[in-house]
């Protein structure tokens, strides 16, 4: 069964539409995402600021639910790990363990010894997939040269090139 998408024109599967009340809407999934997010785009400075105010006027009150959350339990910050890296990369901190473990506990770079709390997951930004675990210098290093191989190879004969013993010393 197909149904006609009334934005862009195009037939599309009953499948390819968003169901509300169990009836498909009428624009199609693809429609659907593009008018959410420059909604989203249109308010991004507003949402930002009226939440900062909420922090802003209730901020001893997140901080004391806070505390206590984490005196209820003493493993929070494993539990928050674990939700970023879910939220972040689909994975748990049992995996991260599994990839930091196949790794020897070192980080791909520079060789330092890592442990689960000191190891970061290192992804690409374009296909999101994960490459494996590096330490935090080494992460942030490819991420400053937006894993760009040739500026990262320019870096590399920029260093070459100028060694300290190359300079003379001025006399």
């Amino acid at each position: 069964m197909t149904k006609k998408c009334t934005k862009c024109g195009e037939i599309h599967k009953i499948s390819f539409f968003n169901l509300k009340y169990g009836k498909p809407i009428a624009i199609c999934k693809n429609c659907s995402r593009k008018q959410l997010n420059a909604l989203y785009q249109l308010h991004k400075v507003e949402r930002r600021e009226k939440a900062k105010k909420y922090l802003d006027l209730h901020r001893e009150e997140i901080n004391k639910r806070r505390r206590y959350l984490k005196h209820l339990n003493p493993n929070w910050k494993n539990i928050e790990r674990d939700k970023n890296l879910k939220a972040c990369f689909g994975l748990n901190l049992d995996h991260k363990f599994f990839i930091l473990k196949a790794q020897n506990f070192e980080c791909d770079i520079c060789g330092k010894k890592l442990t689960i709390e000191t190891a970061f997951l290192d992804h690409d930004h374009k296909t999101g997939q994960n490459r494996g675990v590096l330490c935090h210098l080494c992460n942030s290093g490819l991420g400053y040269f937006k894993e760009n191989y040739k500026t990262m190879s320019r870096a590399i004969e920029y260093l070459s090139d100028r060694q300290i013993e190359n300079f003379a010393s001025p006399q």
